[in-house]
């Protein structure tokens, strides 16, 4: 289906003429059509209005020249616009005047609609991320449902997203461009290619919209306003997973709601149960719930319900995702870089190939002398590592409360230990913390709250404390490192400190800058200039941390070297034909005598067939000659 400004015509004509349009033509109504009585003015009583007036001007602001820019390369084809208001711009059909693709189809309202996409991702309240969290553990006797909502996007009625809107605090400015936006859509059915006449509806969310992501999740907190209030109210509790954590009733993904009510109503999901739960009451649950019994080996594309005790089971679908909340199996993970070293040297089902490179040097960064390739072990830690970086910053989320009060309640995270009883998803948390603390340090700013002998602090390499001199006593060494600051001068005390540590610290403690103004002391990521953790950084240094007792591939080629390989101008054949020779990794007879028995020598020298010999004796002896950096 597909969005058109242009004339409207009437589907039930073309329907009648061929029939076998008529029951998709009418499925399609019955789905975009309201049916809905008007929305009670005071359904949302009570929602706390999250706009002030001064991200209403912001996002209400005319439309920047900017921001034209910054668009117009991707969405119109260069061609910039100076814009005073949005609305010249929401139903423009002129083709000279409005912008088009390459097809010919008006892309004006995709451009309006990504600008106010910009304008309200910028300014939704992290609020939003209160319910996003999702936890699924508790000894007390519980009851989780994970709810589907049937065409969640196509069913939202227009006239509550104006109220949602309203409650939320937008002014009628920017109100009126959403509803505009999402208001003047037409749809087409194809139905085996051919297209039917276009048809307006009267509600939904038009999939691919870059703004109905947004729109429902707003849509999504009316909701989540009402199940508050039952809470308040007591028609339904929440679980506790530990006695300090805040009660859960319900979470939302997008449009998959999870509730967990102690005491619940009803729902219209297929029911999983897990090994605790009884026959009897597997029976006559889903009688209270007129849902069906399914079974816990049903394939499931999404996020595992729950983590049964084979864990390469439970993960059917291996998408980013998922390895950003879950550890994979190492069996699972080795399996697949074998699946990708095999397509890499050309094996197939009925014949595989030798592979002439070992897997982990491949997977090495360009610069350091591999291909770049992914190993599945270390990018799953790394998605891991960020998980646990991105709930430190964020204590107030329900995510942070729930794994404290669970699992480090008198501690920190960076300290949280491993329990027998944890949930695989807090193992897996854990598993990207010890990356995490591989590469974390303190950075100084008045040393007030660091230790100076047992936290992370100096910028050299891991574990970055300072070593004391065989001579110096403990006892003489300051508890915080706001002792080793001269407080007249605000610099290092470099006598003391050159008298109770090494030679290397000392020096690597003096180069530390310290602030002018007073700031507060931060934990930074070591292996990053913005001292913020990054996927890339991470999965490099769980790269090196698995392979440090690698020796390199070639000690007398530096990172230099290999970026004037990769920086060359020819084709990317011969580049890798270069990096397998520097590697030895060609189809020599002496690799081959490696994996295979027997001595294999050159047939025209009589010596044994190897790289240096392939390229000194045979190829120069021919009269060829190149340099190869």
């Amino acid at each position: 289906m597909g969005r058109q400004e242009h004339h409207i015509f009437s589907w039930e004509n073309q329907a009648k003429k061929n029939k076998k349009y008529y029951i998709w033509a009418l499925y399609f109504k019955n789905i975009f059509n309201s049916n809905a009585s008007e929305v009670p003015p005071d359904f949302l009583n009570g929602f706390p209005s999250m706009i002030s007036e001064e991200m209403n001007n912001s996002m209400s602001r005319p439309v920047s020249q900017d921001e034209i820019k910054k668009l117009s390369s991707l969405y119109i084809n260069r061609k910039l616009i100076v814009a005073e208001k949005c609305e010249p711009y929401l139903n423009s059909t002129d083709p000279e005047s409005s912008p088009s693709s390459k097809s010919g189809r008006p892309t004006s309202y995709k451009f309006v609609h990504y600008i106010l996409q910009d304008h309200l991702e910028n300014l939704v309240p992290e609020t939003l991320a209160s319910t996003s969290s999702d936890y699924r553990n508790g000894k007390k006797s519980s009851l989780a449902l994970k709810l589907g909502i049937s065409k969640a996007y196509d069913r939202v009625e227009w006239a509550y997203l104006a109220q949602v809107l309203k409650v939320w605090g937008f002014n009628n400015t920017f109100t009126a461009w959403i509803l505009e936006c999402v208001t003047t859509v037409s749809y087409s059915i194809l139905v085996n290619g051919e297209s039917c006449d276009y048809f307006k509806p009267s509600r939904g969310l038009r999939q691919g919209d870059p703004l109905s992501p947004l729109v429902f999740v707003l849509c999504d907190e009316g909701l989540s306003h009402k199940l508050n209030q039952a809470t308040t109210t007591n028609i339904i509790r929440g679980i506790q997973i530990a006695r300090h954590a805040p009660p859960i009733s319900h979470l939302f993904f997008a449009d998959d709601p999870d509730f967990h009510p102690r005491k619940c109503l009803f729902s219209q999901k297929p029911a999983q149960y897990s090994d605790r739960v009884w026959e009897s009451q597997c029976a006559f649950i889903p009688a209270i719930l007129k849902v069906q019994n399914v079974s816990t080996e049903s394939t499931y594309l999404g996020l595992p319900p729950y983590i049964m005790r084979f864990k390469q089971e439970s993960f059917k679908a291996i998408p980013i995702y998922t390895m950003m909340f879950f550890k994979l199996p190492r069996t699972l993970c080795d399996r697949i870089n074998s699946l990708m070293a095999q397509f890499w040297w050309g094996s197939t089902k009925n014949k595989k190939k030798i592979s002439w490179v070992v897997w982990r040097k491949i997977c090495r960064s360009k610069w350091n002398g591999g291909l770049g390739f992914k190993d599945f072990n270390a990018f799953n830690q790394a998605l891991l590592a960020k998980q646990v970086w991105r709930i430190s910053h964020h204590q107030d989320s329900l995510r942070y409360k729930i794994f404290k009060s669970k699992y480090f309640l008198k501690t920190n995270i960076w300290h949280a230990p491993l329990k027998s009883n944890s949930s695989w998803g807090w193992r897996s948390l854990w598993h990207g913390l010890k990356l995490i603390n591989q590469g974390r340090r303190w950075q100084i700013a008045n040393g007030s709250h660091i230790h100076t002998l047992t936290n992370p602090w100096i910028p050299t390499k891991t574990p970055f404390m300072p070593k004391p001199k065989p001579t110096t006593r403990l006892f003489d060494i300051a508890d915080l490192v706001l002792g080793l600051i001269d407080k007249h001068t605000n610099n290092w005390d470099d006598q003391l400190i050159s008298h109770l540590f090494i030679e290397e610290d000392v020096s690597a403690i003096l180069a530390i800058p310290l602030p002018i103004s007073p700031v507060p002391d931060r934990i930074v990521w070591h292996h990053h200039n913005t001292g913020l953790f990054t996927v890339k950084s991470g999965y490099y240094t769980a790269l090196s941390v698995s392979q440090e007792d690698e020796p390199p591939l070639d000690p007398l080629l530096s990172r230099s070297n290999w970026r004037s390989l990769w920086e060359l101008t020819i084709p990317n054949k011969i580049k890798i034909f270069i990096w397998r020779v520097l590697v030895n990794g060609l189809s020599t007879a002496e690799n081959l005598d490696i994996r295979l028995e027997g001595n294999m020598t050159c047939p025209r020298y009589g010596a044994q067939e190897s790289r240096n010999h392939l390229f000194s004796n045979v190829i120069l002896s021919k009269g060829y000659g190149f340099t190869l950096l």
